[in-house]
């Protein structure tokens, strides 16, 4: 692990230092307390004991400062699994999956190929590269960006009640994102601000958690992360971040309230 790695690892939120500074002052003070309390007071050594352990776990916990998201099936229905098949005229997912080179979707999400590139290199077989017509997949992605079911409300209660958090896209896509903007306009809540395509990074590379946080200037114990696929939830966790594994709105917003407590008073 590099110092640096280590660096945001040990390094806590500016803002939380102060509170930890009174935490730990209060706590010089409990062996007094301990010593000279009696029954009429209302100490006791159980008592005193408990009290510890929940400043200690306070003391821990360091406010939520930046919230990523990622977006295909997470803020996005992804449209590969919404029939995408039948525009190249495959008759099944697994036949379309079969013909295809993944590594060229992978170089296209991180920015390494051009639209041209991707239609010469999409399928294994150079006789099925005539199958691929930009037009027709641009028509069928716009017409299947939408919403996960219920996710636009918990964005506009989080950006609506938490004014000092910052919340940003974390995901990996190509160029075509943009599409997907100016369908749902995503920014109005969250920036687009690490797409895999304009930072040459790809999750779960710990690489793009990294350039994330440095970016922002912020440690990794108060970013919350949330996708959909665990293998990215774990690369985040394993450098500091809180993690969500999205399944549904409602367990989102649950699973929210761990953070932001008032969201339990906010009907979505």
């Amino acid at each position: 692990m590099t110092p640096r790695l280590c660096l945001y690892l040990t390094t806590p939120c500016c803002h939380c230092f102060h509170l930890q500074k009174s935490l730990l002052q209060l706590k010089k003070s409990i062996p007094s307390i301990t010593k000279h309390s009696n029954l009429k007071s209302g100490y006791t050594t159980g008592n005193i004991r408990k009290a510890k352990v929940r400043m200690d776990q306070v003391s821990s916990q360091q406010p939520i400062r930046v919230v990523f998201f990622d977006v295909m099936d997470t803020l996005v229905k992804d449209p590969f699994h919404q029939g995408m098949y039948k525009v190249f005229g495959f008759q099944s997912f697994e036949e379309f999956v079969n013909a295809t080179d993944s590594q060229t979707w992978l170089d296209f999400e991180l920015g390494k190929l051009n639209e041209e590139q991707v239609a010469q290199n999409f399928f294994k077989s150079a006789t099925l590269a005539t199958q691929f017509d930009w037009k027709l997949l641009k028509e069928f992605l716009w017409d299947h960006y939408v919403w996960m079911e219920g996710v636009e409300f918990v964005l506009k209660a989080l950006q609506e009640g938490q004014k000092t958090v910052q919340f940003h896209v974390l995901s990996n896509y190509p160029p075509l994102y943009k599409m997907i903007e100016e369908k749902l306009q995503i920014s109005k809540y969250v920036k687009w601000s690490f797409v895999s395509c304009d930072i040459g990074l790809r999750k779960p590379d710990w690489k793009i958690f990294q350039f994330a946080v440095e970016t922002l200037g912020v440690s990794p114990q108060c970013c919350l992360f949330v996708d959909d696929r665990k293998v990215n939830c774990d690369a985040a966790k394993q450098l500091g971040f809180h993690t969500i594994h999205f399944q549904d709105s409602q367990k989102l917003k649950k699973q929210l309230t761990t953070y932001f407590q008032w969201l339990n008073c906010h009907e979505i």
